[in-house]
């Protein structure tokens, strides 16, 4: 799980899976001196809240994805390599962007052009733009990242399943002369930035793998849209969540907790990649490392294996597992039976609507997708059936809903707390219409209902109580 899923409750950052940082690598280049690879790997192939796969499209058309790159130690960048993604044909090209002094510490555009209009990658074969000493890759591959995921869900029991070996991942490569990155140690770290409101907005940053998921406690969202420089005031939510990981005694728990901090990966070019001492390999299995870390030596490893499909030569990464160059993947967990699209006639019999649990809601209560794909952006048709007696506590989804009754009586209340005395009754037949972000909760207070909702995805679901997660039962 390093950075996978790293927005609220699993999710993705601003609800988009293309915003999501998962890993950042850096390595010597094998086989060519006084050069190094540095990987910033995001948009995982599939999502846990909204489950399923997401969004064919590689990289966000209006977002920019950062490399920055300490040259003195003091956690502020001095270099920047800037990749920002546009429509090309039926697919995207890439523009990366080098800036250098005070303008790489912060957020912008701007920078002198290394690459543009390099092609983006959605096949299996991968398209490596040159020139000169450097090379560069974007698109769909392999997911290297290796990881009981679920083990790490059942209170850290691994049984050695490889929750990641059938994913994909969208990867940014960039091979470059150390001579870029200054005369020493650097420190490297990666971002993502979106553009909300007319202004750039930190979406997701990180290095060192897992410390998002694991150690930022309620203060998640604070420390995605924080700068290292700043990480030390993290260091008391990091020790407090150590201590409850691995019973570390309070002053261990801070010395430690600092040791993590800040989220950035030391490199020396000149010396073998292996984390945490310099780098990180494709194949280093951080995840022993960080386990043991957090558990204090009680668990040091969660029994899974690199996986065997690194490429010995650029871009490193092999090739995905689904070619998106011709297809998409339409059977997942979130696509319940057979969703209806938007671009050609189509109807579905209540019938044939096909009922499946959903992670986000209580056991008994069902979710049905009937038109569109909710993990991705555009419009999306969902029924939801409450069995009599069943709560839905106070939560929230980004996106405006519009509800119709379909069956039974609706009860909806507004505001973070269950409060019987506010609940609103709507029989069949009637339509509400819910904002985005607005806090409300449900019951079926007078037997089973069931409600059609439509929106503009991706879907997304945030429990006001992180503890009326039914996600989170299992923690």
């Amino acid at each position: 799980m390093s950075h996978h899923y790293s927005g609220p409750d699993y999710g993705f950052p601003h609800g988009d899976a293309r915003l999501d940082l998962t890993d950042v690598y850096v390595f010597p280049a094998p086989g060519k001196s006084g050069t190094s690879v540095l990987i910033m790997n995001v948009h995982p192939s599939a999502g846990v809240n909204p489950a399923g796969a997401t969004t064919a499209e590689p990289f966000a058309t209006e977002a920019i994805y950062e490399l920055k790159i300490d040259t003195n130690g003091d956690a502020v960048a001095d270099v920047a390599y800037r990749i920002q993604f546009s429509a090309l044909g039926d697919g995207q090209s890439a523009t990366v962007r080098r800036v250098e002094g005070q303008d790489a510490a912060g957020t912008g555009d701007g920078g002198q052009i290394v690459f543009e209009g390099a092609p983006v990658s959605t096949g299996l074969e991968a398209h490596v733009t040159e020139l000169g000493d450097y090379r560069f890759f974007a698109g769909w591959r392999s997911e290297p990242f290796f990881f009981d995921t679920q083990g790490a869900l059942n209170s850290l029991q691994f049984t050695g399943a490889d929750f990641f070996v059938d994913a994909d991942i969208c990867s940014i490569v960039l091979e470059l002369p150390n001579s870029d990155l200054g005369q020493g140690p650097i420190g490297l770290w990666a971002r993502t930035v979106d553009r909300r409101g007319g202004e750039w907005v930190q979406a997701d940053r990180g290095a060192r793998p897992s410390q998002s998921i694991f150690l930022t406690g309620s203060d998640k969202a604070a420390y995605l849209a924080e700068v290292p420089a700043n990480d030390a005031r993290f260091v008391p939510t990091f020790a407090h969540s150590l201590e409850h990981t691995g019973g570390y005694a309070p002053e261990e728990a801070v010395r430690v907790a600092r040791s993590l901090l800040p989220d950035v990966l030391r490199y020396e070019p000149t010396r073998p990649a292996l984390y945490p001492s310099n780098g990180r390999a494709l194949s280093d299995d951080v995840m022993d490392v960080f386990i043991s870390l957090i558990t204090n030596g009680k668990i040091t490893q969660d029994k899974v294996a690199p996986h065997n499909d690194l490429l010995v030569g650029f871009p490193y990464l092999g090739p995905p597992h689904e070619d998106r160059s011709r297809t998409r993947r339409v059977d997942s967990a979130t696509h319940v039976g057979h969703p209806l699209g938007l671009t050609t006639f189509g109807a579905t019999l209540t019938e044939d609507i096909d009922w499946k649990s959903f992670p986000a809601f209580p056991p008994t209560a069902r979710l049905a997708v009937v038109v569109g794909e909710p993990s991705e952006k555009g419009l999306y048709t969902v029924r939801v059936k409450v069995p009599d007696g069943v709560k839905l506590m106070p939560h929230r989804h980004h996106e405006d809903r519009v509800y119709t009754v379909i069956s039974g009586i609706f009860y909806i209340g507004v505001g973070d707390r269950f409060d019987a005395e506010t609940l609103q009754a709507y029989p069949p037949g009637s339509v509400v219409v819910l904002p985005g972000n607005t806090s409300h909760f449900h019951w079926a207070k007078s037997g089973e209902y069931v409600t059609q909702v439509s929106a503009l995805g991706p879907l997304g679901i945030e429990y006001v109580n992180t503890s009326d997660d039914p996600r989170h039962h299992n923690d």
